[in-house]
């Protein structure tokens, strides 16, 4: 539902932008949202019915630790130092949050962190081929190309779930979680995919995911 509210929201206020994208660029757009929109929001879903959101979130803080050293193996980037020094810094902090955690409340499987972890690996994925393929449009383009393409994905699940039966939809706390789903599309993942997508092509003073040219 977060994923078709944003992408309505995004062909609504911004559907001119996709004329930034020539023909080529569509495949680069598709996998983009695929790895870093719809799977990531799969998988984060399903180890949040195991472990808390805060330890997902947590997780998914090693997006650009994982970024840069993709971006080394894979898209030829540059290895810099001070880039390393502060990602693993971060990964070190996530690390004693999500050992704190652990203590606090043993009773969850944390088996289930590895999801997240592989969402944010594929997210890292996304990023260098935002910064590799996609530099030259805008990210409010990148965000409404992709959203727009995942709308029939998202109607799709919503289907298969039985989401759009009148009697569900009328249950008062029904109404209230989309009433959050709608607050957290439009902040959460419209915005915040805005801003990533920003970060992941503007120059490297800008984004600790570039390496200079």
């Amino acid at each position: 539902m977060r994923v078709l509210i944003t992408g309505v929201f995004l062909g609504i206020i911004a559907f001119k932008k996709i004329k930034q994208i020539q023909k080529w660029q569509w495949k680069w757009i598709f996998i983009s949202g695929f790895i870093g929109t719809m799977l990531p929001t799969l998988l984060f879903s399903y180890a949040e019915t195991e472990i808390d959101s805060t330890i997902a979130s947590i997780l998914n803080s090693t997006v650009p630790l994982l970024a840069l050293v993709i971006g080394i193996l894979f898209f030829s980037d540059l290895f810099i130092k001070k880039q390393f020094i502060a990602v693993v810094i971060g990964l070190v902090g996530s690390v004693l949050l999500i050992l704190a955690g652990a203590s606090l409340n043993p009773n969850q499987n944390y088996w289930f962190a590895v999801l997240p972890v592989i969402a944010s690996l594929i997210d890292a994925f996304n990023a260098n081929i935002l910064k590799s393929y996609l530099e030259k449009i805008s990210a409010l383009g990148i965000a409404t190309g992709l959203f727009l393409i995942l709308i029939p994905f998202a109607l799709g699940i919503l289907g298969f779930t039985g989401f759009f039966n009148t009697e569900f939809l009328a249950q008062e706390t029904v109404q209230t979680a989309l009433l959050y789903v709608t607050v957290l599309a439009l902040l959460g993942t419209a915005l915040a995919k805005i801003i990533f997508n920003r970060l992941s092509n503007c120059p490297m003073r800008c984004s600790p995911l570039r390496s200079p040219t």
